[in-house]
């Protein structure tokens, strides 16, 4: 299980990429508890990601999904369950339920986090669960929450990743290196602002995300030079909110 069997890690994106925007981190904020099923020989059979959008932040239209480190034809089948309703959803998939358009096997779970309705108490999740054609190797698959990303206003060319990871087969790579984003594909660095800043960040449990149009910066005093020390440094800035 990742983290654990009954927690959730969660993941927060700026949604105005390639630009700065507001930099509240608020924009789309889903929480993830994963399994991997194993066979005796310690490889992958089965995974069962459970992603619960928590909060939206923002007006665009945003969806999210990640990516798997395997081949999208290791893919027997993704299928999707949830309470929410999901009617919209726009982006084209192959038949074993994979973007199409992909070499690497890309999940998309939902196009527009705006429609979820998360003004209720309880949050529903989606709940991912990939066969394999045959058994993969953790390592080959990497770990959970693997490559997560948002799509930013269904503009499919619009990815935000975690910072250096790479942009799946379908993003705009014209997009690299314009506004504040200082991206260089040819060195593998990408989403990483001209201050080193993230558009998008990784929390191992739940998280305190700042209100509307409160900067990251300001709400989390430990967050800059955690950035700039790309992790090196006071890497539980999470748990020290401002009482300001």
């Amino acid at each position: 299980y990742y983290p654990n069997s009954e927690d959730f890690g969660t993941l927060a994106f700026e949604d105005l990429w390639p630009n700065r925007g507001d930099y509240d981190m608020n924009d789309v904020v889903v929480s993830y508890n994963s399994a991997h099923y194993m066979n005796s020989s310690n490889k992958v059979v089965k995974t069962i990601d459970k992603i619960r959008p928590i909060w939206s932040g923002g007006i665009l239209d945003v969806g999210f999904g990640y990516q798997l480190g395997v081949a999208s034809t290791a893919i027997k089948s993704v299928g999707k369950s949830s309470d929410f309703k999901d009617n919209s959803f726009k982006y084209s998939l192959a038949s074993n339920g994979t973007e199409n358009q992909q070499s690497k096997a890309t999940i998309l779970v939902f196009d527009n986090i705006t429609e979820l309705g998360l003004n209720g108490a309880v949050k529903p999740y989606f709940n991912m669960e990939v066969t394999f054609n045959t058994p993969v190797s953790v390592s080959d698959l990497t770990t959970p929450p693997y490559n997560p990303f948002i799509i930013i206003n269904k503009n499919r060319g619009m990815e935000v990743h975690m910072p250096n990871y790479r942009p799946t087969d379908r993003a705009d790579f014209k997009l690299f290196g314009t506004y504040n984003d200082k991206s260089q594909p040819s060195l593998s660095r990408f989403y990483v602002s001209d201050d080193e800043m993230p558009w998008g960040i990784l929390i191992p449990g739940e998280f305190k995300y700042p209100a509307e149009r409160l900067s990251i910066v300001n709400y989390y005093p430990n967050f800059l030079q955690w950035a700039k020390s790309f992790g090196a440094e006071f890497p539980d800035w999470y748990l020290y909110p401002s009482n300001k």
